[in-house]
């Protein structure tokens, strides 16, 4: 296995990973402005 390879292949895993974790953030965001607007919130 080169080691350009195992290279690429960790910069596309955090990329990866970092994409999942801002899209979570920005849907948990928009949820809960959605939550808030419909005042659905039990606390």
């Amino acid at each position: 296995m080169p080691a350009w390879n195992s290279a690429s292949c960790k910069s596309g895993l955090t990329t990866l990973l970092l994409i999942l974790s801002v899209s979570s953030v920005l849907f948990h965001s928009v949820i809960a402005m959605n939550v808030e607007r419909r005042n659905i919130l039990p606390c």
